[in-house]
């Protein structure tokens, strides 16, 4: 079940913006210009939010009620902040107020940067909410939101002092979420989440009638986990090339770890044809909140 307290969190940091943005709002703003500056900022503050969950640390989990959860907040904060982008692009001033210095407040390059922005994230949320588009094909394109993610904080800190100032508390607000997201994308595409996953090795493949169980053994420690819970599967060779998360079938305390795979796709065929042991695999985890003894919820089903 989703947890409000996630929620909440979101809500809070958008509406502090929005307070603090109205509350100390430039004398020369005009209502359209507020406005406008006023999407933008929240545009931003979603995709940080969405950059943040990414990275899947075990808070966020507790917070939104799963990892499941977390992804479907991550899906709607990208499609929202497309929206608000979109609006935020068309309802700003186009041309500078009169009286305003040209040269100190040029809109280069910072509206060149927007632009790109506006068209890549169009393209994104076509990408996102076209469902004939597979995992595998969508999963590489997906990583350019990194680079829209970092354009986006040039196209706003780059932009001239009568749109964004960098010192108002509502600009120093934005720089802290670039920060936190910049921090967060690191995090999350350079690997360093990585020295968080557990080394294991294939000891068995073995075929059932309509799965595959894999049988790992710990290279070092053994992984802790609850039952019902999962963890994401990343096997170590260059024709492998994404993780997937799986239920863990084995009970907690056993020296191995299993994952019984049913065969639904091309990855989990791959595994019944191809996987043999002796490989490395990296188990990043475990996730999930189907626990019974740790609801609040007196219904189950």
């Amino acid at each position: 079940m989703l947890r409000l307290q996630g929620i909440n969190a979101i809500i809070a940091v958008i509406v502090a913006f929005i307070v603090l943005h109205i509350a100390f709002v430039p004398e020369q703003h005009s209502i359209r210009t507020t406005f406008s500056t006023s999407l933008g900022g929240i545009s931003f503050l979603l995709m940080t939010w969405s950059v943040v969950l990414a990275t899947r640390l075990e808070i966020f989990e507790e917070m939104f009620g799963g990892l499941d959860r977390m992804y479907q907040v991550h899906r709607v904060a990208g499609s929202f902040t497309a929206v608000f982008a979109l609006v935020h692009f068309f309802s700003i001033p186009k041309e500078l107020p009169a009286g305003v210095d040209p040269v100190l407040n040029s809109t280069f390059p910072s509206a060149q940067i927007g632009m790109a922005v506006m068209v890549l994230l169009v393209i994104g949320l076509f990408v996102a909410l076209n469902r004939k588009i597979s995992y595998s094909r969508w999963r590489n394109p997906h990583k350019v939101m990194a680079l829209v993610y970092i354009l986006v904080i040039g196209h706003f800190i780059n932009a001239p002092g009568i749109f964004f100032e960098r010192f108002s508390a509502s600009g120093i607000l934005l720089i802290v979420a670039a920060l936190c997201g910049a921090a967060a994308l690191i995090y999350t595409m350079f690997g360093m989440n990585k020295r968080t996953a557990m080394r294991f090795t294939i000891e068995a493949v073995n075929s059932l009638e309509r799965a595959t169980e894999v049988v790992l053994k710990p290279v070092d420690e053994m992984l802790n986990f609850k039952p019902g819970q999962f963890a994401f599967v990343e096997i170590q060779d260059k024709n492998w090339s994404e993780s997937h998360p799986f239920t863990i079938s084995s009970a907690p305390g056993e020296d191995r770890l299993r994952f019984t795979m049913k065969v639904l796709g091309d990855w989990t065929r791959k595994v019944r044809e191809e996987l043999q042991p002796g490989g490395e695999v990296l188990i990043r985890g475990p996730y999930g909140r189907f626990d019974a003894s740790q609801t609040r919820s007196k219904k189950q089903v």
